[in-house]
């Protein structure tokens, strides 16, 4: 017997025993008594499968838990290896950077070289120029004082 049909056959016996409950009283308590039994199983039995059902919850739950911990585990590595991937990027640019300014400066040197041959150059054509101008000058004076017949005593004879 359980311990809810103890209490009822208790209550029942007692109230028999005093005489005070007759046989059709009896029958409506036992009905009822059965009525309350049968509730007590099938709430039972409801709180037996709420019970499965929860514990198939609460697994499925751990393991939806566990496999986030696990995406987020991945993730976190995921996100170190980018952030590792991006400093030696980062160093990269900024290595390709200093290089690149230091060519732009090199180049900036070589430009106001070429600059300053190409101004030696153009000052080189005029004073060429200038040179051929002063032989051409002189070749004229030369023609010049070699046409003309020599007068005194500067002039030397010709041996015979």
């Amino acid at each position: 017997m359980r311990c809810s049909d103890t209490v009822v056959c208790l209550v029942v016996l007692v109230a028999a025993a005093s005489g005070c409950v007759s046989a059709q009283r009896y029958e409506q308590l036992q009905a009822k008594h059965d009525e309350l039994a049968q509730d007590l199983e099938t709430t039972k039995s409801r709180l037996g499968a709420a019970q499965k059902n929860h514990l198939k919850a609460s697994d499925k739950y751990k393991q939806d838990v566990s496999s986030l911990r696990g995406q987020l585990a991945a993730e976190r590595r995921t996100v170190g290896e980018l952030e590792s991937q991006l400093e030696q990027l980062q160093k990269k640019y900024d290595d390709a950077a200093a290089a690149a300014s230091q060519s732009a400066k090199d180049n900036l040197s070589l430009l106001d070289e070429k600059k300053k041959l190409n101004d030696t150059i153009i000052e080189l054509k005029g004073t060429i120029l200038t040179l051929r101008d002063t032989i051409k000058d002189l070749e004229t004076r030369l023609q010049e004082q070699t046409s003309k017949p020599q007068s005194g005593p500067n002039v030397l004879e010709s041996a015979p």
